[in-house]
């Protein structure tokens, strides 16, 4: 019974992202089943554990770039609310308790919020100002 001797390179770029490569691939001949069949299974095992970390690395990607969209979106949002609370103090300080409200209520049309405030107070709101990246 013949055995196959693979070396695999295992390489994770800046990205996170897995790659494996074949080094060398060799076959020799194997007379002791039992030693065989602890190959096959140690083998086993180690594909297994490269399916996971290669799930797990793809997962732990997708979990990365949605923590910062997340971080980027609650960044804007508190920028809108430096903004309007610097709008609301000079304009209608009674309004500053419901910015966070009136931006969730707004959420993807702040340009038109912007807009409709400029046209009741007569002054554009400032532009908000991400101090976090």
């Amino acid at each position: 019974e013949k055995a196959k001797e693979v070396t695999l390179e295992f390489t994770v770029n800046e990205g996170g992202i897995m790659s494996v490569t074949t080094e060398e691939f060799v076959s020799v001949k194997d007379p002791d089943s039992r030693a065989n069949s602890i190959a096959r299974t140690v083998g086993k095992i180690l594909l297994c554990l490269v399916i996971a970390i290669v799930v797990g690395g793809s997962f732990y990607s997708q979990v990365q770039s949605g923590l910062k969209s997340y971080r980027i979106e609650q960044d804007k949002f508190n920028a809108r609310v430096a903004a309007l609370t610097e709008f609301y103090e000079e304009h209608n300080p009674e309004k500053i308790g419901t910015i966070e409200e009136t931006l969730r209520k707004h959420a993807g049309k702040e340009t038109k919020l912007w807009k409709s405030l400029e046209a009741k107070y007569g002054k554009r709101p400032p532009r908000p100002i991400r101090t976090e990246f």
